[in-house]
Order: C-alpha cells, then sequence, then structure tokens
C-alpha cells in the first residue's frame, strides 16, 4: 500500500496540478485553482467515506 502511495506521488500524483496551472487564464488562475482544489478534495473525502458502505454493498473486489 505504501509503495503504491509513494510510486504515485512521485509519478502522476502532480499531474491534475500541473495541468490545472496551465489552462487557466492568468486573470483567472487564483478563484479556478480554488474552485478545482475544492472539488478535488470533496470528491476524495466522498469516496473516502462511502467506501466501507459501498465494500457491504458490494464485495466485488474484496479477497477472502
Amino acid at each position: 500500500k505504501q509503495l503504491y502511495i509513494v510510486s504515485f506521488s512521485a509519478g502522476m500524483g502532480a499531474v491534475p496540478w500541473v495541468v490545472m496551472s496551465e489552462i487557466f487564464p492568468i486573470n483567472i488562475k487564483g478563484v479556478a485553482g480554488s474552485l478545482a482544489t475544492l472539488v478535488n478534495w470533496f470528491g476524495a473525502w466522498a469516496v473516502s467515506y462511502t467506501f466501507n458502505s459501498l465494500m457491504s454493498w458490494s464485495s466485488f473486489g474484496k479477497h477472502k
């Protein structure tokens, strides 16, 4: 698990932040970056919050 986190952070983890800094125009970069970060954090929270209930609802990927 830790190997995945380290490799993701060193590799593809920064891609959304680099893309986000390149696609927004300079006059809205601060507001748009803040909004994109808020949506990203909310999405991560929603996945983390619902993970256990989703696993109990459907244990398709669970090893026995």
